[in-house]
């Protein structure tokens, strides 16, 4: 499906050299693999040519739909330089490189640097859970010695922390920090946010949940950063572009799509309910498997029959 004009605008100013400010749907992709320590090459690029063909402004590596947690710090390097290869400066790419340890953080940042990729996303060091001017500090000591800018990930149900608006302030004051996604799901904090980012032109305001993308774009969002688009990008895209031209007919039955789609992710009951239901849904549609890294597990057959059921009601095939 050719590009929309707005996202291929994005697409065709993309200049890796620059600093990139982001706009429109950026996809958190699946990780295909075949077991614990080894990718699907063949269909990471069939989902890569999938998501670029379905209009998306960029990707996000290793994110948690990624399963990033669960894979070992070479895992990690060898997916970012995979995709990499397959994207070929197409569209800007993002990687996480969120650890308990600094010093692996970089690490996987300069990987990223050597590898093209245009930013890198970072929660809070989980674990430890340092107060806010410890957190604060420890952010911009990484924003200062990484080689790429940063997007703050603001995921607490994960990491135990939802960053408070002054660790915020501080962030937008850095200049390398270039966004932030947001994953919290309150509307209140996330319209607080958009008021912060207002004093820089080119610090971005993402949208995590889903469900949520329409009314967060109303308070300002720059866009998303939506696990649902490695399913069907088309429909994310799609939103993004109604409320651009301001077609809220579009809008609400985009909308009602992706409420459809969201549906996927509650039939998992006993593993990681987004990123597994999206790989049993790729994979009824041949384009990736299931296998998904321990502790995390993939589809039991009731559970597949009723995610093929949803992506039948949804229209893909």
């Amino acid at each position: 499906m050719p590009h929309t004009s707005l996202t291929a605008t994005i697409h065709q100013s993309y200049n890796k050299s620059a600093f990139p400010i982001i706009r429109g749907i950026v996809t958190p992709v699946v990780t295909p693999l075949l077991d614990r320590e080894k990718l699907d090459l063949a269909s990471l690029e069939r989902l890569t040519n999938r998501l670029i063909d379905g209009g998306v402004s960029a990707l996000f590596l290793l994110g948690t739909t990624g399963e990033f947690a669960a894979m070992s710090h070479e895992l990690r390097r060898e997916f970012v330089r995979a995709t990499m290869q397959l994207v070929q400066d197409r569209i800007p790419v993002f990687t996480g490189i969120s650890d308990t340890s600094l010093v692996e953080s970089l690490h996987l940042a300069h990987c990223a640097a050597d590898a093209g990729v245009a930013a890198c996303v970072v929660t809070a060091p989980y674990y430890y859970r340092p107060n806010p001017v410890l957190m604060g500090d420890y952010l911009c000591e990484l924003a200062s010695a990484s080689p790429l800018p940063l997007i703050l990930y603001n995921m607490p149900e994960n990491t135990g922390v939802n960053f408070d608006l002054e660790t915020v302030k501080r962030i937008i004051d850095h200049p390398k920090f270039i966004g932030i996604k947001d994953s919290g799901g309150d509307l209140d904090y996330f319209a607080k946010l958009c008021n912060l980012a207002m004093v820089r032109h080119n610090f971005s305001v993402l949208m995590g949940p889903d469900s949520l993308l329409g009314k967060a774009m109303t308070l300002g969002a720059a866009g998303g950063v939506n696990s649902g688009s490695n399913l069907y990008p088309e429909i994310f895209v799609g939103l993004y572009n109604a409320y651009q031209q301001g077609d809220t007919a579009a809008m609400t039955r985009f909308q009602t799509k992706i409420e459809l789609l969201n549906r996927i992710y509650a039939v998992p009951q006993k593993s990681l309910g987004v990123p597994c239901g999206l790989k049993a849904a790729l994979a009824l549609l041949g384009v990736c498997g299931e296998y998904m890294i321990p502790p995390y597990r993939s589809v039991c057959e009731q559970e597949r029959t009723a995610i093929r059921e949803l992506i039948e009601q949804l229209g893909l095939n």
